[in-house]
């Protein structure tokens, strides 16, 4: 049985090989590095280099400029190590980046690779094949906001709080990135 734990991580690690990886590789140095957003105008920015690694162009539905102050705000909360208020930053910024909580993991992440995990398909896949025995790591497949916002957040919550035991459990040489892009290339080396 697999668990959270360095085993599990030096294991699944040995199996896989990324491939075309110099893209993602190469941009996220220059992604992570970019300055924290301050205005909107720089939110904007980390949205575009969210979507350079995604099938699909940015939507941005409509929200006041209230809302994208309370969004930066939570944002540069989570910069600070602050993250008491993220349900409320995803329930807010989730539904203007395409109802995606793909896109939003990935821009929160520029901001906060430390503390914010990339979460999409290929990585619940990943997960629940992993945890196939562990019902209570399990991750629902629900990425569509469209039809329960609250529960994709819920789901999202649960993997990043799992992800943190998981980087504990490996010390400090592992971090999110490796753990999440280690899930990333499994179904590939499967």
């Amino acid at each position: 049985m697999c668990d959270l734990d360095k085993i599990t991580y030096q294991q699944l690690s040995r199996k896989y090989i990324p491939a075309n990886e110099n893209w993602f590789k190469d941009s996220y140095k220059v992604f992570i590095a970019t300055q924290p957003p301050i205005r909107k105008h720089d939110l904007i920015k980390l949205i575009a280099f969210a979507y350079s690694w995604m099938p699909t162009i940015p939507n941005l539905n409509n929200a006041s400029e209230e809302i994208w102050a309370e969004i930066l705000k939570y944002i540069n909360q989570i910069q600070q190590g602050k993250d008491e208020n993220l349900e409320r930053l995803l329930l807010l910024f989730v539904p203007i980046i395409n109802n995606s909580i793909v896109g939003t993991s990935k821009v929160l992440h520029f901001v906060s690779p430390h503390t914010i995990p990339i979460i999409d398909s290929r990585v619940i896949k990943a997960w629940n094949k992993i945890f196939a025995a562990r019902r209570d790591l399990r991750l629902k497949g629900v990425l569509i906001t469209k039809y329960n916002l609250q529960k994709v957040v819920g789901n999202y919550l649960k993997y990043r709080s799992n992800m943190f035991k998981w980087k504990k459990a490996c010390g400090n040489s592992i971090t999110l990135r490796d753990i999440e892009s280690m899930l990333y290339y499994q179904e590939l080396s499967t």
